[in-house]
């Protein structure tokens, strides 16, 4: 069983490995370098240090966000600890292949930190998770139905994005419905590795505690609504530093958040999806591919300039908390876990 499971990983890694490389070799082909290097030396500065701040933000209203959640759910924490948990996991998400390694150790600090369920704290952020994702969508899917008049290939694209939102929607009544859970525990009750089983109805109850309380879901909604704008602002403030680059300012509506749906496509961190994906969406709007790459090269700098700020987040700790190279081993297995189970949103 576990010679399976551990061939299942390595192909799956092989798997995103093709695709991040794919992706990387057809923007790669599509641009010329030379002028890609041009306009890198043009860039202002000082403009892109004010979109590197707003960038940075966007922590705020996640961890919010996460606060929220987690009062809600009777995981209590501070907006310190929260942000400390979103800085520290940015680093994970940037560096681990999955790109969601980030969610897990937020969850291990946390967890450990305040001595609670760790299925419990991973509910409440599959939950924030999920609700940041409709409203990527809707936000995405608005944006292009009122674009769509102008750009045939956002009318091409709204059907697969309705689609989706109603798919997500779905998922999240099925998720919010109490026979679902009492299929679950019935299902697993007489199984082995009950410890797992506990952790996954942890997450469940999560879930399951919104129905009685659907106002709750509001104030989710408007942290992800506000994390988004703030992402977007980020996004177009970057744009503005890059000389040439003449995309409308609504693109950055329909752009950044279709980009953020693209990265769910299995790969190594999202590496080679992201920067196609601002080539393809960006080329819609009349934007070079060379200035598309050069938006995704510093879009990517903004990624790994934040996680090394959240590297001293994690290696500093909470208050009375010790890190050691164990909890990064601990981060990584979980991840792996985390693939294994299909927890991708």
């Amino acid at each position: 069983m576990k010679t399976r499971k551990s061939l299942k990983k390595i192909i799956w890694l092989f798997v995103k490995i093709a695709i991040s490389i794919t992706a990387v070799f057809w923007f790669a082909s599509t641009v010329n370098w030379q002028d890609v290097y041009s306009a890198l030396k043009q860039v202002d500065y000082v403009v892109l240090t004010i979109a590197f701040l707003v960038f940075l933000l966007r922590m705020l209203p996640c961890s919010l966000r996460w606060v929220h959640v987690g009062k809600t759910s009777g995981y209590h924490m501070t907006l310190w600890e929260a942000l400390h948990g979103y800085m520290a996991g940015g680093f994970f998400n940037t560096f681990l292949p999955s790109g969601r390694g980030g969610d897990a150790a937020r969850a291990i600090i946390i967890a450990r930190y305040k001595k609670c369920s760790l299925g419990g704290l991973m509910g409440t952020i599959l939950l924030e998770r999920f609700a940041g994702l409709i409203v990527t969508v809707a936000i995405a899917l608005a944006a292009s139905f009122i674009a769509s008049a102008h750009i045939k290939a956002l009318r091409n694209a709204l059907p697969g994005m309705l689609v989706l939102t109603l798919l997500l929607v779905a998922a999240g009544v099925v998720l919010l419905t109490p026979f679902f859970r009492s299929l679950f525990l019935k299902i697993t009750a007489k199984m082995p590795f009950q410890k797992v089983w506990k952790a996954v109805d942890d997450m469940l109850v999560v879930f399951q505690g919104y129905r009685k309380r659907p106002g709750a879901l509001s104030g989710v909604a408007v942290y992800s609504l506000l994390n988004q704008i703030v992402f977007i602002t980020a996004g177009y403030l970057a744009a503005q530093s890059i000389t040439g680059f003449d995309a409308p300012w609504y693109s950055f509506a329909i752009v950044v958040p279709l980009v953020f749906i693209a990265e769910l496509i299995p790969s190594i961190g999202g590496y080679g999806i992201r920067e196609a994906s601002f080539v393809v969406f960006f080329g819609w709007f009349g934007v070079q591919p060379e200035s598309a790459v050069v938006y995704g090269i510093l879009q990517l700098i903004f990624m790994w300039v934040s996680a090394l700020i959240g590297v001293v987040f994690f290696v500093a700790g909470l208050p009375g908390s010790k890190t050691s190279v164990d909890d990064i081993q601990h981060v990584e297995n979980k991840e792996l876990e985390l693939e294994t189970n299909g927890y991708e949103s």
